[in-house]
């Protein structure tokens, strides 16, 4: 009966006609011994220890930097535990008796192969080094997508992880990001609430114009709004009543305060005109506001 070393001598061989680099491939695997795999075993554990500490050094050094933004750091740091992952297993690979180069010509005959199985995680690598050299949003915007929305958390690789209104974690691929269209809350500084209101024909435009003006300035005192003013006026004559437009301008951070607030005032001061809203009174113009109520 052929020994276990023959049958090895005979298949690396038969390998090595077919193509010398995967021969020496499996020749080297042939003769890796306990002791070998042991110290293997022994500069994989401190390799993984060892990029612990250097990506959290990076971290650190990142942290010194005010400039850097949150969005690019992440993505950084994604990349830096890639290339140190790839040299660990290369140095491995090395302390087996692996030649570096053959190893490298046997993956690369299967590197087609894999790319065709990998095609939908390399899409989103380019589709998240897309993102972070177009900046659509960075960390902590809030964005909407035709299937979801949410506050920007982190950008890695191959997802981007989105904090809903209610708390739910969401992790969207990047290349859906990528191909979609985005609508970002939070790039500007200021924003404004835009409302229609309609009122009967029996109310005097210019009292309905002033008590909506009234409303506005009192849901904004105090607060920063920029050089903009409160803007109101006839918008249209419908058949069941007047339609006024309202614009108010806020800080984007405190769009949902302005807006629930001033919703109850437009009432108030109408009312203390004795101005009647129409039963289609009010609606808001445009998408949903930004915010995580």
């Amino acid at each position: 009966m052929e020994s276990m070393e023959n049958i090895t001598e005979s298949v690396t061989e038969a390998v090595a006609q077919k193509d010398p680099e995967i021969g020496k491939v499996v020749s080297a695997l042939g003769d890796v011994t306990m002791n070998m795999l042991l110290q293997t075993l022994l500069t994989f554990a401190v390799g993984m220890v060892l990029i612990h500490l250097i990506l959290v050094s990076v971290r650190r050094i990142i942290e010194r930097f005010p400039s850097v933004d949150k969005t690019i750091s992440g993505f950084l740091i994604s990349c830096v535990r890639v290339i140190l992952l790839l040299i660990l297993i290369t140095i491995c690979f090395s302390t087996l008796g692996i030649p570096v180069t053959s190893l490298v010509a046997v993956i690369s005959m299967f590197a087609l192969a894999v790319s065709l199985s990998m095609q939908s995680i390399l899409s989103n690598m380019v589709s998240g080094i897309v993102i972070l050299l177009t900046r659509p949003f960075k960390v902590g915007d809030w964005i909407e997508t035709p299937n979801t929305s949410g506050t920007v958390e982190k950008i890695d690789l191959i997802y981007t992880h989105l904090l809903a209104a209610d708390l739910k974690k969401i992790v969207v691929p990047n290349s859906e990001l990528s191909a979609s269209r985005i609508t970002n809350y939070s790039n500007v500084k200021y924003r404004k609430v835009i409302l229609n209101v309609r009122v009967g024909y029996e109310a005097d435009n210019k009292k309905v114009i002033a008590a909506l003006i009234r409303a506005a300035e009192k849901a904004i005192k105090g607060r920063d709004v920029g050089a903009e003013k409160s803007f109101a006026a006839t918008n249209a004559y419908k058949d069941d009543g007047v339609e006024y437009i309202l614009r108010v301008p806020v800080l984007t951070k405190e769009y949902w305060d302005v807006y629930y607030d001033l919703l109850i005032r437009i009432r108030e001061e109408l009312a203390n005109d004795m101005i009647e809203m129409d039963y289609a009174a009010t609606k808001v113009i445009g998408s949903v506001p930004a915010g995580t109520r």
